[in-house]
């Protein structure tokens, strides 16, 4: 009887474990495939660089000018906080150029996150769209590679979400029509008129709090079960 229950307390804690961990959603997001597999690409001039990756044996190179070109991956609606980050490179910097990064959808299809990176030429701003474009960052260095950070908490009690690059923090900034429900099921990088790079790609679910109580519990009892053992 005993066994069982150590055995029952055991399964719940390793359960507990697994959920606790932040959950990775995105597909190759390092490109390490050598390709695109797991991404939508719209515009055959995408490249997966393997001469001079940002990271790795491979990344993704997006080239210059305008023509549709988009990596993007669509998966399960998430409910739960979550964390997108990448990092990028700016290859040609020039005033005004940019790379657009879309999350989530609302029902019309507009995306709840539109970020605009605009490389003002070695330093530039992050701008955020929410009806009309807004500086969330500035002054930010586009020189080398660069890790952009999107945090998004409190879905469905708050509408908001910040954004950092080399350790700068924006503001809360709200989503793109917040009229529900709130759909976080992809993810859409598209450049404008300059070639980028891009690499590590990854959007990670961070845990609800319950998962940890379940996590303590389960060890609390394993803990009660081999003291009243002794």
């Amino acid at each position: 009887m005993r066994k069982n229950i150590i055995k029952l307390f055991g399964s719940v804690a390793l359960l507990a474990c697994a959920s606790a961990t932040h959950a990775q959603i995105i597909t190759n997001g390092d490109f390490e495939t050598g390709d695109f597999t797991g991404w939508t690409v719209a515009g055959a001039a995408i490249t997966a660089e393997t001469t001079t990756p940002i990271a790795g044996t491979t990344s993704a190179a997006f080239p210059g000018g305008f023509g549709g070109n988009s990596l993007t991956q669509t998966f399960a609606d998430i409910t739960d906080d979550f964390t997108f980050s990448m990092d990028y490179t700016s290859a040609a910097p020039a005033a005004g150029r940019s790379l657009n990064v879309y999350i989530g959808q609302n029902g019309g299809g507009n995306p709840r996150i539109n970020l605009r990176l605009i490389d003002g030429g070695g330093t530039g701003t992050i701008q955020a769209f929410n009806g009309a474009w807004q500086d969330v960052l500035t002054g930010i260095s586009f020189a080398g590679t660069q890790t952009l950070t999107v945090d998004v908490s409190n879905i469905g009690a708050s509408t908001q979400y910040t954004v950092d690059v080399g350790g700068s923090t924006s503001a809360a900034v709200s989503f793109f029509q917040t009229s529900t429900p709130l759909s976080f099921g992809t993810v859409s990088l598209q450049n404008a008129d300059q070639a980028w790079g891009a690499d590590n790609v990854s959007l990670t679910v961070v845990p609800e709090p319950s998962t940890f109580a379940l996590l303590i519990a389960g060890f609390a009892g394993l803990f009660f079960v081999k003291r009243r053992r002794k």
